[in-house]
């Protein structure tokens, strides 16, 4: 069943394991920023992937969502698996909480408001906690899956299916074969190794669906944490041996970062996928092109520069104040750099700058990777100014691109 082994290659498909509040949906946004738009899937669920064609899912160069091991046991494709594991109790509260702060819930309203130690003895434990990661690594036959789905008061038949040894067993099986396994509790080194392994840098500091703030875990009786054992018990098992594995260590934490030319353009214009972090989402202009806010005040973008020789880094940009541009601070790997600012007024009245900078070959790193970080006076949020837009806004860019300086004839 497990259709994917080591010395997987970049041809094969990348499928994405969203295990749910396990920062699946940061890591998905984060994937899903340097592919081609038409190259993943939109959905989540996996109604929505058997009702997919198979022709758009044999165009699909990422897949995501909450599919378990569906696409590994109803596809001829071979997948290069990526998933992340959170410690099961730290993962079985924050479930708890989202089902809290879900506005619609299959749940009565009195249960989704009842205390945690009272829900892990309700009715609805066993569907909604009993060897969850285990589930979506070990279920390996669509029959289980489709019996138990929706089941939720079976508790025998969940009891059936997700204790079973069969189930942990296929589970640590997916384990082994797995591309790629990260930790929560060590995000941020997981994605740096993950970067590595795909060949391409990622974006760190975006979190998407988090709580609004992180809750300690509540004090429970010794029945409760019994009660949580038991349910967690797969899950435990698991996630120890992922910790003990050092899901990462193949790759040494000092070496380099060596580029995939396939997730890499000379000239990102945000109408497809681009290399950067610490930006907002991309979204279209009304002449065709696109553009795209930065986050916080300093962002960045990736290309390569596989010529010999300086290259020229060159963007068309605004911002909310305009004035703001001539503080803007440009690094490349890190290195600041000098810049030029010239005004050019858009067929829409918008207000650029259009900027070139000049980045001397002995700042490319070994194997021709060149990030340019953009560094803003300061963030600016609208609704501040009346807007209804809330977001922290830095410095708008409309398109950028990295040319080779020899031969380079201006914008």
């Amino acid at each position: 069943m497990i259709r994917e082994w080591p010395g997987s290659t970049d041809r094969e498909p990348i499928y994405f394991n969203h295990i749910p509040k396990t920062a699946g949906t940061s890591v998905r946004h984060t994937l899903e920023r340097v592919f081609e738009t038409s190259g993943h899937n939109g959905y989540w669920f996996a109604d929505d992937y058997l009702r997919d064609s198979r022709e758009r899912l044999g165009s699909y160069r990422l897949l995501s969502g909450h599919l378990a091991m569906l696409p590994m046991a109803m596809s001829d494709r071979i997948y290069r698996m990526i998933t992340f594991l959170r410690e099961p109790q730290a993962r079985s509260f924050s479930h708890f909480m989202h089902l809290q702060r879900q506005s619609i819930s299959p749940w009565p309203k009195h249960l989704c408001e009842t205390s945690y130690e009272e829900f892990l003895f309700s009715p609805v434990a066993e569907f909604e906690l009993l060897s969850f990661q285990a589930r979506y690594l070990g279920m390996w036959n669509p029959a289980d899956y489709f019996a138990t789905k929706d089941r939720w008061f079976d508790r025998s038949l969940l009891r059936e299916r997700f204790r079973s040894a069969d189930l942990l067993r296929n589970a640590e099986t997916t384990l082994e074969h797995a591309w790629f396994v990260g930790l929560v509790e060590n995000y941020e080194t997981a994605l740096s190794q993950l970067s590595k392994k795909l060949g391409v840098p990622l974006d760190t500091g975006a979190f998407h669906n988090a709580a609004p703030s992180r809750s300690a875990l509540p004090e429970l009786s010794e029945s409760a944490r019994a009660r949580l054992a038991w349910l967690t018990e797969f899950d435990e098992i698991l996630y120890e041996r992922a910790r003990k594995k050092g899901c990462y260590a193949e790759i040494g934490s000092d070496e380099p970062l060596v580029p995939n030319p396939a997730y890499f353009k000379s000239h990102i214009d945000f109408r497809s996928g681009f290399v950067g972090g610490g930006w907002h989402t991309p979204e279209p202009r009304d002449d065709g092109t696109g553009y795209c806010w930065s986050s916080a005040t300093r962002a960045w973008l990736g290309f390569l520069a596989p010529w010999r020789g300086s290259s020229v880094f060159c963007a068309r940009l605004a911002a909310w104040v305009p004035e703001d541009l001539a503080e803007l601070k440009v690094f490349a790997n890190g290195v600041p750099i000098a810049t030029d600012l010239s005004f050019a007024r858009g067929e829409d009245s918008t207000s650029f700058m259009c900027m070139s900078a000049v980045v001397p070959a002995d700042v490319v790193d070994s194997h021709g990777l060149v990030k340019i970080e953009l560094e803003s006076k300061r963030t600016i949020c609208p609704r501040d100014f009346g807007e209804m837009d809330d977001r922290n806004l830095g410095v708008y860019v409309n398109w950028a691109r990295l040319v080779p300086a020899t031969g380079y004839l201006g914008l």
